[in-house]
């Protein structure tokens, strides 16, 4: 929002499980994010007037994440003594990935913690990983994770009768080293 002077304290509650799926490994994440927004802004009227919003907020849950991956080239399901002997190589997976609106939303107001429509995201993982195996000190991965996200409307937005999204299409990357069995780096796109 132009304008707005806007202080934001978030936290996030996360559950992650990785299990086999016919040999193959999978995971289940569930993301809470929780917190507050508050703040003001200017906003300019249809006639070119000013309105100003002062001391607006939002608090509790934001909008909840349920997201699914399974890999399905170069992904094996491990135990682990075979995760430490293992070496990989390039890995292909799938995701899905859909955000409920169920934040704490009101349409009469400018901020909202939640976003009042659904996301849904959809991607395939890519992997590279050279230099042994997941427990090597020199250990390098490359990952791309290109994606696109398709969003429901929101029909109760503030001062509007609907507000739309076209899809959006982002590549995630990430390049990560190894420096020691304690130590590691990345990069990240």
């Amino acid at each position: 929002i132009k304008g707005a002077d806007l202080s934001i304290d978030v936290g996030i509650l996360q559950y992650s499980r990785t299990f086999d799926v016919g040999g193959k490994s999978a995971g289940l994440v569930v993301v809470a994010p929780f917190g507050e927004v508050k703040g003001s802004a200017v906003l300019q009227g249809p006639l070119g007037n000013n309105t100003i919003i002062r001391n607006t907020s939002s608090s509790g849950l934001g909008d909840v994440s349920l997201v699914g991956v399974l890999g399905l080239v170069g992904s094996p399901a491990l135990t682990r003594q075979q995760y430490a002997q293992y070496v990989p190589g390039f890995s292909l997976g799938a995701m899905l990935w859909a955000t409920a609106p169920t934040g704490e939303y009101d349409g009469d107001k400018l901020i909202n913690l939640g976003t009042n429509r659904w996301a849904f995201r959809v991607g395939t993982p890519l992997g590279w990983t050279f230099g042994g195996t997941y427990l090597s000190p020199k250990l390098t991965t490359l990952e791309f994770v290109p994606s696109v996200t398709f969003y429901t409307d929101n029909t109760d937005p503030f001062r509007a009768n609907r507000v739309t999204q076209s899809e959006l299409y982002r590549i995630e990357a990430h390049l990560t080293h190894n420096f020691t069995r304690a130590v590691w780096g990345s990069l990240d796109l």
